[in-house]
């Protein structure tokens, strides 16, 4: 039995010593903003739970060319689809401008792209995104230091380095390669226990 919650309570209750609910709580989030994610508004409306997406301000209503290596290109929201999940309710936050690696990049590019995707958000929302997903799921010790100046956390797809800000080191669990109910129970019970190590090294 897991609970739904949002990804931001979820952050929040984390970092401040305050548990939400139990350690069998999770959130939904979506990298990268596809247009076929419309339709899944109906679904979370069923269960009147409302998930995170992670999108990319630079490249709304293009084809993610950025996963080339997958073999195939699916659209991406365009501004008015966007609109569509903001007024339903979705929580919007940020996935870097187009979609480069923020790893291995120059302070100045780092600091710029951040804050351009800020004023986005700021101009066309009317939001101030507090989280960045990381595109491809990787960061770096310095990338993680110019996140920290912009975002209140950082999430990635893989454990990170132990002496990252743990705010900016977040793992999830990619579920492109979900294939069933009991493999997906599998990685949260994994993820579990490894929250706990980690925990338990951090202090």
């Amino acid at each position: 039995g897991y609970r739904l919650t949002s990804l931001l309570e979820l952050l929040q209750a984390s970092f401040s010593g305050r548990p939400p609910g139990s350690d069998k709580t999770v959130a939904i989030s979506f990298d990268d903003g596809y247009s076929d994610n419309l339709m899944a508004i109906p679904v979370f409306e069923r269960f009147c739970f409302k998930p995170s997406i992670f999108i990319c301000p630079g490249i709304l209503g293009k084809l993610n060319t950025f996963a080339h290596k997958a073999g195939f290109t699916i659209p991406l929201l365009n501004p008015e689809q966007l609109a569509q999940l903001a007024d339903s309710g979705w929580d919007i936050q940020c996935h870097g401008w187009e979609h480069r690696t923020i790893k291995n990049r120059d302070i100045r590019d780092l600091e710029h792209e951040f804050l351009r995707c800020r004023d986005w958000f700021s101009q066309n929302l009317h939001i101030d995104p507090t989280v960045i997903c990381y595109p491809y799921g990787a960061v770096d010790h310095q990338a993680a230091r110019v996140a920290a100046r912009h975002f209140t956390y950082g999430l990635s797809v893989e454990h990170q380095a132990l002496d990252i800000d743990p705010r900016f080191r977040v793992p999830r669990i990619s579920c492109v390669d979900c294939l069933s109910r009991d493999w997906l129970m599998n990685q949260l019970n994994v993820k579990r226990i490894s929250r706990h190590r980690i925990a338990n090294e951090d202090n």
